[in-house]
C-alpha cells in the first residue's frame, strides 16, 4: 500500500535543511554515512542552542527533522545524498497513493470517504491551554476551529485513533 504526505512545505523545508547542513556544492554521490555525521553534528548544535535559550520547541524541531531523515534513509535503503533527495520526492509526490497523510490545516476544503484522526487528544495543544489559562483565548479558538475542520473532512467514517496506545477511541 502506498502513501503520500500532503505538504510540500515540509519537503521544501527538509530539502533546504539538507542543503544548509551539507552545503550548496554537496555532491549527490555523498555517502549516507557522511550525511548522517553532518546531521548528527547539526542536531548537537541545535540541542546546545536550545539549552542556552531554554527552547523546548527548538529541541523538538531538531529531533523531529533528524528523525524524518532517518526514517527516509532506513525505509528506502539510501546509499547517498541523492538517494535521500529521491526519497523525499517519492514521499511527497506520490499522486496515486492509497493513503494520504495530512495535517488538519492542509485538509481544509477537502473531503474523503474515511478519515483517521491520529491522537485527537492533542487538540487543544498544551500551548493553547496554557495561553487560555493566562487569559488569551486566541489560540484556543484556533484549536477549536482546527478540530472542527478535522472532524468534518469525513464523508462516511471518522475514526479517532490513539497512536501511543494503539487503540481506536
Amino acid at each position: 500500500m502506498s502513501a503520500q504526505i500532503l505538504g510540500n512545505d515540509l519537503q521544501r523545508i527538509l530539502q533546504g535543511l539538507l542543503t544548509k547542513i551539507l552545503g550548496k556544492k554537496a555532491k549527490r554521490s555523498l555517502p549516507v554515512a557522511q550525511v548522517r555525521a553532518k546531521l548528527s553534528a547539526w542536531k548537537t548544535e541545535q540541542i546546545e542552542l536550545a539549552e542556552k535559550t531554554k527552547s523546548r520547541w527548538m529541541l523538538a524541531r531538531a529531533e523531529d527533522r533528524v528523525a524524518c531523515f532517518e526514517a527516509i534513509i532506513s525505509s528506502t535503503d539510501c546509499l547517498s545524498y541523492g538517494d535521500i533527495l529521491a526519497g523525499l520526492d517519492a514521499l511527497f509526490c506520490n499522486a496515486s497513493a492509497q493513503v494520504l497523510c495530512t495535517t488538519g490545516h492542509r485538509a481544509k476544503g477537502r473531503e474523503w470517504e474515511t478519515v483517521i484522526h491520529l491522537d485527537p487528544w492533542r487538540i487543544p495543544s498544551k500551548y493553547a491551554v496554557k495561553a487560555a489559562r493566562e487569559g488569551n483565548d486566541t489560540q484556543m479558538i484556533q484549536e477549536t476551529n482546527l478540530r472542527y475542520v478535522i472532524t468534518t473532512r469525513a464523508k462516511v467514517r471518522l475514526i479517532k485513533f490513539n497512536y501511543k496506545d494503539g487503540e481506536r477511541l
